[in-house]
């Protein structure tokens, strides 16, 4: 099972046996006590969104606490450019396959947030 494409291999089968009539008993018991995650929210500082590194996931790619929202929101319509630390980053990319491999670039990932990534590589 894909750790990133939940949609595909855990949402679509489960909705598939819903619209079947399956009750949806049948997928296990009911989640009482959900555990929820307290990630750090970004900032804004100075007219720039700032946040910090959230998670690596197992193919290297850093995700972030900057969502697709809130840089939306803050970029107003503009292109938006990311910098980590002191290195630019440059715009973000709408696939992997967008960045020369071996270099760092940023993409929105499937959780909505900012990932930084290393074409066949790991950031």
């Amino acid at each position: 099972m894909s750790q990133t494409f939940h949609g595909r291999d855990v949402f679509a089968p489960a909705a598939a046996h819903l619209a079947r009539g399956v009750r949806l008993e049948h997928f296990g018991p009911p989640v009482l006590d959900p555990v929820r995650l307290d990630l750090p929210a970004a900032r804004e500082e100075g007219g720039e969104l700032v946040g910090e590194v959230i998670a690596e996931d197992r193919f290297g790619n850093l995700i972030t606490s900057l969502t697709a929202e809130g840089m939306a929101r803050l970029a107003g319509g503009a292109t938006v450019e990311v910098e980590v630390g002191d290195r630019r980053l440059g715009p973000l990319k709408a696939s992997y396959a967008g960045a020369e491999p071996g270099v760092a670039a940023p993409i929105i990932g499937s959780q909505g947030r900012l990932e930084i990534f290393v074409r066949e590589g790991s950031a």
